[in-house]
């Protein structure tokens, strides 16, 4: 006799199913519809992290050489 769990286990497998079919047209395509939008995501963090760890390390150099933009004069202070 089959139990509870077993009869939700077959409807989540029968929803992943449709979904499957009305997302890809495609019954028994076994990957998950949002991976491409899950993979899409993590690899834009990734790429947003590493250009501003770039800037950041970039600033750090700058500033500790010297190198980089002359600093804005103040309009009240006289030189």
């Amino acid at each position: 006799m089959q139990t509870q769990k077993d009869h939700v286990e077959a409807y989540s497998f029968l929803i992943g199913r449709m979904t499957s079919a009305l997302v890809l047209g495609d019954a028994s395509h076994l990957d998950v519809p949002a991976k491409r939008a899950w993979t899409g995501l993590l690899i834009g963090l990734v790429l947003g992290l590493l250009i501003a760890v770039g800037f950041f390390v970039y600033g750090l150099i700058a500033h500790h050489t010297g190198s980089g933009p002359a600093p804005m004069p103040n309009p009240g202070h006289t030189i």
